[in-house]
């Protein structure tokens, strides 16, 4: 059975677990691996706007992205702790960039993550 729509508070904030697939470069072409993004879903209206005052998708990105649960660094233990500069290192890398831009266009637009 279908769950209700219910309308959410003005200012209330909606946010959801995606599962992002990132096609990373290896020798002879790519490996698709999972990374877990938290974003914070935003109107179409508000997304559009950050475009057209000249924002870039990655700017886009940086106030959407709340949360990369499940992230691992190389040669650590553990699960990476979610900063600015995290975000930014993985931003910086434009198959990355591209892979979360898309992403979050598929769950703002509600399409299914792909897996």
């Amino acid at each position: 059975m279908a769950v209700k729509f219910k309308l959410l508070k003005e200012g209330e904030e909606h946010c959801v677990l995606w599962d992002v697939m990132v096609p990373v470069p290896v020798d002879g072409g790519f490996e698709q691996r999972l990374l877990k993004v938290r974003f914070m879903v935003t109107g179409i209206d508000e997304y559009l706007a950050a475009l057209g005052d000249g924002a870039t998708a990655n700017e886009v990105l940086k106030k959407v992205i709340v949360d990369l649960p499940e992230l691992e660094q190389e040669g650590r233990e553990g699960f990476a702790a979610f900063t600015p500069e995290l975000l930014n290192r993985l931003l910086n890398f434009n198959y990355v960039s591209r892979a979360l831009h898309n992403a979050y266009l598929d769950c703002i637009n509600g399409r299914a993550a792909k897996n």
